[in-house]
């Protein structure tokens, strides 16, 4: 399994992740909660079977559903997605 950290959040239920390997993705957030800073795990962090994925939210426990959004994007990149997809009115980081 693949471990990440949430670093960034919309009020819109975007986030924002960082894989070392691809870089920084964009994802949504489809059925459950995340909260800046929790920790996902899912045995990949590709659309190799889909833009849904069923992660697991490893602070509580539970299992989510996201959607990935874009992928293998700098980190500047990453940050305007995450400002502009949903038109949020904030935006925060870790």
């Amino acid at each position: 399994m693949i471990n990440i950290q949430v670093l960034g959040m919309s009020n819109k239920g975007i986030y924002l992740c960082r894989i070392e390997s691809e870089g920084y993705f964009i994802f949504s957030l489809e059925s459950g909660s995340i909260d800046l800073g929790d920790v996902l795990s899912h045995s990949h962090w590709t659309d190799r079977e889909g833009l849904i994925l069923n992660v697991i939210n490893v602070n509580h426990d539970v299992p989510v559903r996201i959607c990935l959004e874009n992928w293998s994007m700098s980190l500047n990149a990453a940050k305007d997605a995450l400002k502009r997809i949903g038109k949020p009115s904030k935006v925060f980081f870790l």
